[in-house]
């Protein structure tokens, strides 16, 4: 088991500031959060944030992210991949490949449009994915953010349809817990999951779940991580798994006690996991 920390998990805080928490506390991978990082990013370049990865002994394992404009027309198109070209440009910098995106849907979705309205995000996420793929970098789609594919069976259609070596799916817990998905269905996905994101979910009854609020350390829900995982694993993935979690409790404390406590409960799940 490979974990990296996710910036999203250290909600508060520069983006150096981060590099440093991250450093002392031992975590040696991580996901780039280019929202939180554009300040940085706008002020000193992509081949100075690069510097200070190395400078603290940090390995970059992927990018979120971009939210695609899919169903805005085609000017937003356009600003998509002109922005999917900066973001590529940056990961190329740092050396990490997958960059998870999301989508809109269009403004109303049901069966009369469903089956047009993936063709159409399958052509854009192509269209985008040809874009990224001279720096080096992967479009991996996560359900629930890619709003047209709120399951990993539609998701993995979608993956099909764009017929691109450099797009792929994301596994993420609860995501799937949120979702109409099977364990089944992930099996449409053999040799396409790119990246994965890591969390458990709180005991709640799951129809009232918040699919981001509601997430907890590995080992402190209820979800059967470890069964989950290897059946991932047995579809061809054996990447990094990235820590991420919007647990309003966990912000609170200050960053050295947010990694250490996140390094100290992924070791509970998995006592040999690499960090």
């Amino acid at each position: 088991m490979k974990i990296a920390m996710h910036e999203i998990t250290t909600k508060d805080g520069s983006f150096e500031e981060h590099l440093a928490a991250y450093e002392a506390s031992s975590w040696r991978h991580f996901e780039i959060n280019l929202f939180k990082a554009e300040g940085f990013l706008k002020e000193y370049g992509a081949a100075a944030a690069a510097k200070r990865v190395r400078e603290h002994g940090l390995t970059c394992v992927a990018a979120t992210g971009l939210g695609l404009s899919t169903f805005k027309g085609a000017d937003a198109k356009k600003q998509d991949v002109e922005t999917a070209k900066r973001h590529a440009e940056v990961m190329q910098a740092l050396g990490c490949r997958p960059l998870v995106i999301g989508s809109n849907a269009p403004e109303k979705l049901d069966r009369t449009n469903f089956e047009a309205a993936h063709e159409e995000l399958a052509a854009h996420i192509g269209a985008v994915a040809d874009c990224v793929a001279p720096f080096g970098a992967a479009l991996a789609v996560e359900v629930n953010w890619v709003a047209p594919c709120r399951s990993y069976r539609s998701a993995a259609k979608v993956v099909a349809k764009a017929n691109r070596s450099n797009v792929g799916l994301i596994w993420d817990p609860a995501h799937f817990t949120k979702t109409p998905s099977r364990l089944e269905d992930l099996d449409a996905a053999k040799g396409r999951f790119i990246h994965a994101h890591l969390n458990d979910i709180r005991d709640v009854p799951f129809e009232l779940m918040d699919v981001n609020a509601d997430r907890v350390l590995p080992g402190e829900g209820v979800l059967p991580l470890r069964a989950w995982i290897e059946r991932v694993e047995a579809c061809g993935y054996d990447g990094w798994h990235s820590l991420e979690l919007f647990n309003a409790e966990l912000w609170k404390e200050d960053l050295a006690t947010i990694c250490r406590s996140s390094m100290e409960a992924c070791k509970r799940v998995w006592p040999d996991a690499e960090f």
